[in-house]
């Protein structure tokens, strides 16, 4: 399997799993700090299938080698694919935003519930709210972005899964 087969995996999964958290499991345990784990696989789940665009690329000689890190991966995928492909920017501002979100979670001096949302306090005291209507918007975009990218991504199939589907035949 390539690299870029195993990226959308994953991303596939993670929406998933972001999904399930917010229809399921919120619904039913009603603990406003899921929406902070529901943030985190969104955010990975669009960084997985930026990482399968962006390697199915690499794979056609359409973008040469990158460095594996977030930044490198959105310069890249701006510069290189979303003109090409028509992607909405959005997609990269969200990415961006909810990176930022989880940055500022994991230095955040206080995070508090109230009302049903989840409440980030930077150290200077400006916040971040996460509510559930904003994480069903974001997922809703997610699910999106990666089904585009699945499309761009799955054209090409037979070229890769040939040798093993007659391996697996035999």
């Amino acid at each position: 399997m390539e690299r870029f087969q195993e990226l959308r995996l994953s991303a596939q999964s993670k929406i998933s799993t972001a999904d399930h958290l917010i229809t399921q499991t919120y619904k039913l345990v009603q603990d406003p700090k899921l929406l902070i784990l529901a943030v985190e696989n969104i955010f990975l789940a669009m960084s997985y299938a930026m990482g399968a665009l962006l390697h199915y690329e690499q794979t056609f000689k359409r973008v040469s080698a990158f460095t594996d890190t977030f930044n490198a991966k959105l310069m890249l995928y701006r510069e290189a694919c979303e003109k090409r492909y028509n992607f909405d920017p959005n997609y990269a501002s969200l990415m961006l935003e909810l990176k930022d979100t989880i940055l500022q979670h994991k230095t955040s001096p206080i995070e508090f519930v109230r009302h049903g949302q989840f409440v980030i306090c930077n150290p200077d005291y400006s916040t971040k709210i996460l509510s559930l209507e904003i994480l069903k918007r974001h997922i809703h975009k997610a699910k999106v972005f990666i089904q585009q990218i699945s499309k761009i991504t799955e054209k090409n199939e037979a070229i890769f899964g040939r040798s093993e589907g007659r391996a697996e035949a035999r």
